[in-house]
C-alpha cells in the first residue's frame, strides 16, 4: 500500500485519504480514455469554509474551527478551481485531460503513478471496479 499512497508512514484514516486520491486519479485518466470527446478530470479546490462539519461537535468541532479559520478557503475561492478547470480547458484542452487539478494547476502526481508498473496497476483497478450504473 505504501507504494500505491506514496507514503513512508500509513496509519488508518490518512491511507485511506491518501488510497482514495490515488484511485481517484487512476480512474479519472482511465475514464479520460474512454471519453476522447469529453474532458475529464479530478478536481481538489482545497479546504474551504462550508456546512459540511456542521454536526461535529465537542473537542473535535473546536479543533476543526481552529483550522479552518487559520487556512480554508472561503466557498468562492474554492469555487475558482472549479471555473478554472471549465474555462481553462479552452486554451490548454490537451494539456488538461485526465488530469489532477489542485488549487488551479495541473498536480504533480507520484513517479510510482506515472511509471510503467503504476500504468498498470491503474489499468487492473479500472477492469476489475465494478460499474456502478446499469
Amino acid at each position: 500500500m505504501s507504494n500505491v499512497s506514496a507514503t513512508r508512514t500509513i496509519t488508518g484514516k490518512t491511507c485511506l485519504t491518501k488510497s482514495a486520491l490515488v484511485f481517484n486519479i487512476y480512474f479519472v485518466r482511465e475514464l479520460q480514455k474512454l471519453l476522447k470527446n469529453i474532458t475529464v478530470n479530478s478536481i481538489n479546490p482545497g479546504l474551504c469554509v462550508s456546512e459540511l462539519r456542521r454536526n461535529t461537535t465537542g473537542e473535535r468541532a473546536k479543533a476543526l474551527d481552529e483550522v479552518v479559520n487559520a487556512v480554508a478557503y472561503t466557498s468562492e475561492e474554492g469555487a475558482r478551481c472549479l471555473v478554472y478547470a471549465l474555462v481553462a480547458e479552452q486554451e490548454k484542452e490537451e494539456a488538461l485531460r485526465g488530469q489532477y487539478l489542485s488549487l488551479m494547476e495541473v498536480a504533480e502526481t507520484s513517479p510510482f503513478s506515472n511509471s510503467k508498473e503504476g500504468q498498470s496497476v491503474q489499468h487492473n483497478i479500472w477492469v476489475r471496479t465494478p460499474p456502478s450504473f446499469p
